[in-house]
C-alpha cells in the first residue's frame, strides 16, 4: 500500500469518518478478507471448544446431568460471535490498539464457561457448595454470569475497534451532564 494512500487513510479517521463497523464489514481489494475468516473460525472453535466441554453439544464422552436450558445456549453462542472478532483483532489488526484487553476477554471467556457449564459437572462448584447447593444457589445465577460475561466481551471487543480519536467511557461521561441536560 502506498504512503499516500495510508495518509488518506489515517486523515479520513481524524475527520471523524472512521467506524469500527465499517472496518469489519468492509472488504476492499487493499485489504484481504483475513479479519472475516479468522473471526469465523475462532467463533467455531470457542463453540465447539465450550460445546464439548460443558456438554451442550452431546458427545460419548460424558453425559450432562441437568438439561441445557435457553438461556445454556444464549451464553453460549453469543460469547462465541464476541470472541470471533476479539480473536481476529489480535492477529490481524483492523484498527491501532487504544488498550490491553485480554483481562477482560480472559475474565469473559471463564464467565461464559460457568454460564453455560452443567452446575453438578463442575466439580469447583459441587465441592464449595455441595450438590443441592450447586443446584439451590449457583445454577440461578448461571443467566447473571452469562450477562457479565457478554457485557465484558463486548466492552472489549468495543475498545479493541474503537477509533484511535474516540473518547474513552470515562472521558465521555465526565464531559455530559448528569441526566442529559
Amino acid at each position: 500500500m502506498s504512503a499516500t494512500r495510508r495518509a488518506g487513510s489515517i486523515a479520513s479517521r481524524r475527520q471523524g469518518r472512521y467506524h469500527p463497523a465499517i472496518a469489519v464489514l468492509t472488504l476492499d481489494r487493499h485489504r484481504p478478507p483475513s479479519f472475516v475468516v479468522l473471526s469465523i473460525s475462532a467463533a467455531v472453535v470457542y463453540l465447539l471448544g465450550v460445546g464439548i466441554v460443558t456438554a451442550v453439544i452431546p458427545t460419548p464422552l460424558f453425559v450432562r446431568m441437568t438439561p441445557v436450558t435457553i438461556s445454556n445456549l444464549v451464553f453460549w453462542i453469543m460469547p462465541a460471535l464476541l470472541v470471533g472478532p476479539l480473536i481476529a483483532s489480535s492477529v490481524v489488526p483492523i484498527a491501532p490498539r487504544t488498550c490491553d484487553v485480554a483481562n477482560r476477554a480472559v475474565a469473559g471467556g471463564v464467565l461464559s464457561f460457568l454460564a453455560v457449564g452443567c452446575p453438578l459437572c463442575n466439580k469447583l462448584v459441587v465441592l464449595a457448595l455441595g450438590m443441592s447447593g450447586a443446584l439451590t444457589y449457583f445454577e440461578p445465577i448461571q443467566p447473571l454470569l452469562g450477562l457479565v460475561s457478554v457485557g465484558l466481551l463486548g466492552y472489549a471487543l468495543w475498545l479493541r475497534l474503537k477509533p484511535p480519536g474516540a473518547p474513552s467511557a470515562a472521558r465521555w461521561r465526565r464531559s455530559r451532564p448528569p441526566f442529559g441536560d
